[in-house]
């Protein structure tokens, strides 16, 4: 802990409106007070959600040595978070528990990056506690420190990164150590690098020696090229099969843009405390006397804008939790000025507005339902945690049902009894319906997050099942983008033998099959990887 002193935390002088300052040890409590609320806040609002159990079947397939695929037939990377998967797998592989394990694996991740933040990154005891405020108090931060999903390690690879970003000189090895953790990052989630980006160039830039600079930085992006060569040789595509499923799907992209707004005004809406602090942080990292932590506010910025670009998530709050964490890192930096007892109001007022606001995380219950907030909004953007919270939540009332009582995972396990071969196109959530149904039922959703020719085929008008009266897209839904089954798929797969109807489909779907099911090293399925580009 190397903080400096708080202005006006010396003896017990007055600080602004005749406050007293509280004492040095009494902020160090306080503080220390601030990471215990944070830990019971992202313990007691602990869940999985749906799409995590995609990442874990993919996982309990790599376990049991079918290898990193969702359906055991094929090599398609149905997953978006590598270095999450690789993490989280030798430790399910000891315990061959998923539900306790993946939460705990969460918890401690997510405890650990906030205390990195608290105690070395925070210039003080009173900007350390005030960003742990901020934290604990954040709906969506609070919900997805859990979750199941890889944003607890982006928040980690961002603590790491800004330890080693405000050391004093930018050598060629801090060169190396940023560039490390910022394609870690990438590993763990390809898009999580913007937020790195800005700081990388200034710290370039600013580096003793530019031209071995670069080596090193070169040097430091080894691991995101290595996963990226792996990708390319072992499923045959640069990027996960999710991207060309949600990303290459034909929406006007002032239709994402638009979209991208209903996600910022959906997070204003039900989770203010959110935008609002990331605003802040951008505000005050350009305010900022260094450079350093103006360039973490580009970071921000350019984060920010990718959402609005690709028209945010389905998931509430999901996208802006690298946001809010690298905003509360610039107020780290950035408060250390204010006087003790004014951190101190502000964290106390942030704290009063948690607990009157009705989706607060400090105001969670057994029975989080819709009660509290609704599932889906007219945009299409569900508070998933409240929708799977009674099946999955770590302390929900009907959590002695359990997670195989969730009507996706019972249909799942319906599936695996009955010896299925194949499911076509579930028309429920296929993360739990797929680790429960197991290895040896093969599933086509026309979602396409899993399968590569879907995910090739242009876009249709959603099922009407899908969306709400009153929905503002009334034929699709942002991370729903349907596809037609084409005809004559479901006896090719059935078959082994192509009986795709359409000509083009067909060449398409042979093409698809040498490289997602022929030997890896083959020259015939080396042409058709480069003829794909690896899939840019």
């Amino acid at each position: 802990m190397r903080w400096k002193a708080a202005a006006g935390s010396k003896g017990n002088g007055a600080g602004p409106m005749g406050l007293r300052s509280p004492s040095p040890k009494l902020v160090r409590i306080l503080l220390f007070s601030a990471l215990a609320l944070f830990t019971f806040s992202i313990t007691f609002n602990a869940w999985l959600c749906d799409d995590a159990f995609i990442t874990f079947r993919v996982m309990d397939n790599f376990v049991h040595g079918y290898g990193l695929r969702w359906n055991v037939a094929e090599r398609v990377q149905a997953f978006t978070n590598p270095l999450w998967l690789i993490a989280l797998a030798p430790v399910y592989w000891a315990t061959h528990e998923i539900y306790f394990t993946s939460i705990l694996f969460s918890i401690l991740i997510s405890v650990g990056a906030v205390a990195i933040l608290a105690f070395g990154i925070a210039r003080n005891a009173s900007a350390g506690m005030l960003a742990v405020i901020i934290l604990a108090s954040s709906k969506a931060f609070v919900e997805f420190s859990t979750s199941g999903m890889e944003n607890p390690l982006t928040h980690l690879l961002m603590a790491f990164f800004a330890v080693a970003y405000f050391k004093e000189e930018f050598t060629s090895k801090r060169i190396v150590l940023l560039a490390l953790f910022a394609a870690f990052a990438a590993v763990n989630r390809l898009d999580s690098i913007l937020p790195f980006l800005p700081p990388l160039a200034y710290a370039l830039w600013r580096a003793s020696d530019r031209g071995k600079g670069i080596v090193q930085l070169s040097a430091g992006f080894l691991p995101l090229i290595a996963w990226e060569l792996f990708s390319v040789i072992y499923y045959g595509f640069a990027f996960p099969n999710t991207a060309y499923a949600k990303l290459m799907n034909g929406l006007p992209e002032t239709e994402l843009i638009r979209q991208g707004l209903f996600y910022f005004w959906n997070s204003l809406r039900n989770d203010p405390l959110t935008p609002v602090c990331v605003v802040l942080g951008v505000i005050s990292g350009f305010r900022s006397a260094e450079w350093r932590v103006r360039m973490l506010a580009v970071g921000i910025l350019l984060n920010l804008i990718y959402v609005l670009m690709v028209g945010g998530d389905f998931m509430s709050g999901r996208f802006l939790t690298p946001a809010l964490f690298c905003a509360s890192i610039v107020l780290g930096r950035e408060t250390h000025l204010l006087p003790v007892s004014v951190a101190s109001l502000a964290a106390a007022a942030i704290l009063l507005f948690a607990c009157l606001f009705p989706a607060s995380p400090l105001r969670n219950r057994p029975s989080y339902d819709e009660g509290i907030t609704r599932f889906v909004d007219s945009a299409g953007i569900s508070d998933e945690r409240a929708f799977h919270y009674r099946y999955t939540g770590l302390f929900a009332s009907h959590r002695d049902l359990g997670v195989q009582l969730h009507p996706w995972a019972a249909y799942g396990m319906q599936a695996r009894d009955s010896g299925i071969p194949l499911v076509m196109d579930t028309r429920v959530g296929m993360g739990l319906f797929g680790f429960y149904a197991g290895p040896g039922v093969h599933i086509v959703d026309s979602l396409a997050l899993s399968d590569p020719l879907l995910a090739r085929l242009p876009r249709v008008d959603s099922d009407p099942r899908d969306v709400l009266p009153n929905q503002i897209h009334p034929t699709w839904r942002i991370g729903h983008i349907r596809r037609a089954i084409p005809e004559g798929y479901e006896d090719t797969l059935r078959t082994g033998e192509n009986h795709l109807a359409d000509p083009e489909i067909a060449l398409l779907y042979d093409r698809l099959e040498i490289v997602t099911r022929g030997a890896i090293f083959s020259k015939q399925r080396g042409r058709e990887i480069w003829r794909f580009r690896g899939g840019l």
